[in-house]
């Protein structure tokens, strides 16, 4: 029975539609971002120099990262590996962050923490409406794209 149960959980990870906690990274989708990738999108400095302003070492936003700490490429269009951020909107006053795993046509799948449920790491996908507007899983809501941060 278990595996069983173990082979539908890596077969849902597998199609993109799965959801794993995740105590590591505590529900910070930036964290999560950040620790995938060190030193990856040029903000671990920042990132430690914001957090420390801000007297903790766990919370930085999402639309932070993008205007204030980012000094590496970003732009439009989406890339593998590259970081999707979103702006804030009504339920969240810091955005969000994702990394990009694939993109086909308008689909950008992509894996993240703290988006489908707290303190989890999920995968998805965001369906581009528009050059600044997103939508998740086929939903309808959309969510403020800023774009999107490449390694370098």
């Amino acid at each position: 029975m278990k595996k069983i149960a173990l082979a539908l959980t890596l077969f849902a990870i597998m199609i993109g539609f799965a959801t794993v906690a995740s105590a590591e990274y505590g529900g910070a989708c930036v964290r999560y971002v950040k620790n995938q990738s060190p030193g990856g999108y040029n903000w671990d400095k920042a990132y430690t120099l914001q957090s420390n302003k801000k007297k903790t070492a766990s919370w930085v936003g999402a639309n932070e990262i993008w205007n204030k700490l980012v000094t590496s490429s970003r732009g439009s269009d989406p890339k593998n590996n590259s970081a999707l951020v979103i702006d804030s909107f009504s339920g969240s006053s810091v955005g969000h962050v994702a990394i990009v795993t694939k993109i086909s046509g308008n689909k950008i799948y992509v894996k993240h923490s703290n988006w489908d449920a707290a303190n989890t790491v999920s995968t998805g996908y965001y369906t581009r409406v528009s050059s600044n507007r997103v939508t998740y899983n086929g939903g309808s809501k959309q969510y403020p794209l800023m774009g999107f941060i490449y390694k370098p």
